[in-house]
């Protein structure tokens, strides 16, 4: 049997300047590099994300065939937190990521998970896996040498490229991070593939989830099905190769989509916003207009996952909304 491809913890663009001491040098720094004191995490926490976090890398050996142990984050990394706490607060006032309409947020350049606790137990577990995803996925770092000092910055993570700029009518330059809202998908897909590897736990046939960015989500679902078809090939295959390129940083795996549907398509990718995943009549026009799927099938998918019944992807898992008790 094929032993498991390792990942590298991150890969450094430095061009050909630096050497080799310097970037493990770099790596021990990302490595022990901390935004947050070290996380107090209770017991029934502690075993959550040991539970979730062994689930996603024996997915990532037998899916994927990559081994992504050098990604794992330690539990002293993962914070969850209520949010009126005053570590919550804390971390609110120091990380502008830290929005009160997010349920729990990836702080990258540390490699740490904030989650606002929440007594549902369920949230929290799908939260979490969403923010592991991030973690586990391709990280690419820009470093910057001036006056023999080093400086890192986020490029890539996933499919997003995060050091992109653009120009506004006022002239003034602003963060546009390119395939943002892509990478989100994306990152829900891989999540309910790998939390469907618990569901024998609750002896249910069906995922149940609140699946984040849902209409973006179920798009990406029939996209991923119209490849399959146009080019006669293994929707499993396809999958398995765009998974692959999300945690390799393998950016050609795109070409399948680009291929079938066209630049335009890719262009609407590469813009769509996170936030622009939640509207399902934006997703259904892109549906339409750009992608030429059957919208009247991504409609009926979008309707029923919102009243409760069971939807099936097309890799044939089975979804059923989770409603939170009140």
């Amino acid at each position: 049997m094929k032993s498991p491809e390792k990942v590298e913890h991150v890969v450094f663009n430095a061009g050909a300047k630096i050497t080799q001491k310097q970037k493990d040098g770099l790596l021990h720094f990302v490595r022990n590099n901390r935004f947050l004191d070290e996380a107090e995490i209770s017991k029934e926490n502690l075993t959550l994300v040991s539970k979730l976090k062994n689930n996603y890398l024996a997915w990532g050996k037998k899916i994927l065939g990559i081994d992504l142990s050098e990604r794992a984050p330690d539990s002293t990394r993962v914070h969850i937190q209520p949010k009126d706490s005053a570590k919550a607060l804390e971390i609110s006032s120091r990380h502008r990521g830290a929005d009160e309409t997010l349920s729990g947020y990836a702080v990258r350049e540390a490699e740490e998970i904030v989650i606002w606790e929440k007594t549902d137990r369920q949230s929290i577990k799908e939260t979490l896996n969403h923010e592991f995803t991030h973690i586990f996925s391709h990280k690419s770092m820009i470093v910057k040498e001036q006056d023999k000092k080093f400086g890192l910055k986020i490029q890539n993570t996933g499919y997003s490229n995060l050091n992109n700029t653009r120009t506004t009518e006022s002239g003034e330059k602003e963060e546009s991070p390119i395939l943002a809202g892509f990478d989100e998908m994306m990152t829900e897909t891989i999540n309910i593939e790998v939390l469907n590897n618990l569901k024998k736990e609750n002896g249910q046939d069906y995922l149940e989830m609140s699946v984040g960015y849902y209409p973006g989500v179920l798009l990406l679902d029939m996209i991923i099905e119209k490849i399959a078809e146009k080019t006669k090939q293994n929707e499993k295959d396809i999958r398995k190769n765009l998974y692959r390129g999300y945690f390799q940083g393998k950016m050609g795996e795109l070409r399948a989509i680009k291929n079938v549907f066209g630049l335009e398509a890719m262009n609407f990718l590469s813009r769509v916003k996170p936030l622009n995943l939640m509207d399902a009549g934006s997703m259904f026009a892109s549906a339409e207009d750009i992608f030429k799927l059957d919208s009247q099938k991504y409609f009926s998918k979008v309707l029923d996952y919102e009243e409760g019944a069971t939807i099936t992807l097309s890799n044939g898992i089975k979804i059923k909304k989770y409603f939170p008790e009140i």
